[in-house]
């Protein structure tokens, strides 16, 4: 009896990631959780840059008005957040899951992405 190979598809990432839901949602990978619990991180706020087409996700204190609350799996291999508002606000619009690489700032405790413009539309044009 010849084997036949199974190809694993999912892998671990050393590198943080968000990716963004075609139901709004912010997800962050288990590289990215395992940052935020070492930051002591479960409230973050949105950020946008426009012009320099950045999305940022910044810690934020507990009492902070504008923060989310993100929901951590069990096993920490994700955490997500809603932006349903946040995402139209910056003309998020996407048939499919997008995944962007994400940078850690220590300093600012802050996960930056830069979107492609293709996922950017602004009052029904694309940008």
């Amino acid at each position: 009896m010849a084997y036949e190979l199974f190809q694993r598809k999912a892998v671990r990432v050393e590198s943080p990631t968000l990716a963004i839901t075609t139901t709004g949602r912010i997800v962050v990978n288990a590289a990215g959780c395992r940052i935020l619990r070492e930051a002591a991180l479960k409230r973050v706020m949105l950020l946008w840059d426009g012009s320099g087409r950045r999305l940022a996700v910044k810690g934020a204190t507990r009492g902070e008005k504008h923060a989310f609350a993100i929901s951590f799996s069990p096993d920490g291999s994700s955490g997500n957040l809603s932006a349903v508002t946040f995402l139209r606000h910056i003309g998020w619009r996407a048939a499919e899951r997008v995944t962007l690489p994400a940078s850690w700032s220590q300093a600012d405790k802050m996960f930056e992405v830069v979107v492609p413009t293709r996922y950017l539309h602004q009052a029904g044009r694309k940008l």
